[in-house]
């Protein structure tokens, strides 16, 4: 740990219960001034803090180090994650699926499960901790659609990020019927409680970099926090009702949405992506729709933590 190889190198030796409180605050502070000086981590930081305050049993008693770590936040403005293309979302959604047919096991389900993510993700602007914790239980979709009326799937999130003004428990709407017909085939053997998707937010992210690479966008900084910014800016720019975009995103306030929406429209979307890649990610989108079917067979199945399989069609 950080905090202690630097507790070492100065010679502090009040890391333990029941230390001189203004001592310890004097010494995280200058533990936050050194990273500060030397580039690293606001969260390598912040989890320092919190971590000598639970050891050391000092809740509440160190407002220097706290002072200090609130200082550099305000001297570096926020930055918002880079929205994801619609079209690029398309181009990768349409490889992962091909990967995960011509692929066996492990590595088969895990790209069903990305391909399936991202599209889940992107349409119903879910925070990458709230997409990842989704079980089964909370996946509300249409079981019937009388004539021509389209009615769209919900997604329930128990304890979100803003969960402190907008409520414990909140929802999301999957308005398109492509993405909620996936997530019918992709949910139609879990058991009630079972996640959705299991996997990390380290191997969404891996995979997201390999479709990206796959495609020639390597370097353009697409994270799956990108889901939600693009997602919203697609909604924005195809609805222009920031009102009904506040609802689906769970803003607290317009105020906030709007700042948020200039910046993301602002990064540029389809003027990141190389020329000589544009037009493979073009072909690529192209077959999105012929995709909108889920396949025959039934979704693979995993147990356990390591073992997957395929299901045999009924």
């Amino acid at each position: 740990m950080e905090l202690q190889g630097f507790a070492t190198r100065q010679g502090f030796r009040g890391l333990k219960a029941g230390c001189d409180t203004r001592a310890l605050d004097r010494f995280l502070s200058s533990f936050v001034q050194c990273l500060y000086d030397t580039g690293g981590s606001k969260t390598t930081a912040k989890l320092g803090i919190l971590a000598a305050q639970r050891h050391c049993i000092a809740f509440g008693a160190l407002p220097l180090a706290w002072r200090c770590l609130s200082t550099w936040q305000l001297e570096e403005p926020p930055c918002s994650r880079r929205p994801l293309p619609r079209g690029l979302l398309e181009a990768m959604v349409v490889i992962a699926r091909a990967w995960a047919l011509s692929t066996e096991g492990c590595e088969s389900y895990l790209w069903w499960a990305t391909a399936v993510a991202l599209a889940v993700g992107f349409c119903t602007l879910l925070r990458p901790g709230e997409l990842l914790s989704l079980t089964k239980d909370r996946v509300v979709l249409p079981v019937q659609i009388a004539g021509d009326a389209w009615c769209p799937g919900v997604v329930v999130l128990i304890n979100p990020k803003n969960k402190r003004f907008m409520g414990t428990r909140q929802f999301a709407l999957v308005e398109e019927p492509d993405t909620v017909r996936w997530l019918e085939w992709w949910t139609a053997h879990l058991p009630p409680q079972a996640p959705l998707f299991r996997m990390t937010r380290v191997q969404l992210s891996t995979r997201m970099d390999q479709l990206l690479s796959f495609l020639g966008c390597r370097g353009l900084r697409f994270t799956p926090g990108s889901l939600r910014a693009g997602g919203a800016t697609h909604h924005f720019m195809t609805h222009r009702d920031i009102g009904r975009l506040q609802y689906q995103g769970r803003w607290r306030s317009s105020a906030t949405l709007s700042c948020y929406l200039q910046e993301a429209v602002a990064a540029a979307a389809w003027g990141t992506i190389p020329p000589a890649a544009r037009h493979f990610v073009v072909c690529a989108r192209a077959l999105y729709k012929l995709t909108a079917v889920p396949p025959a067979f039934a979704a693979p199945a995993v147990h356990g933590k390591q073992r997957y399989r395929h299901r045999a069609e009924e």
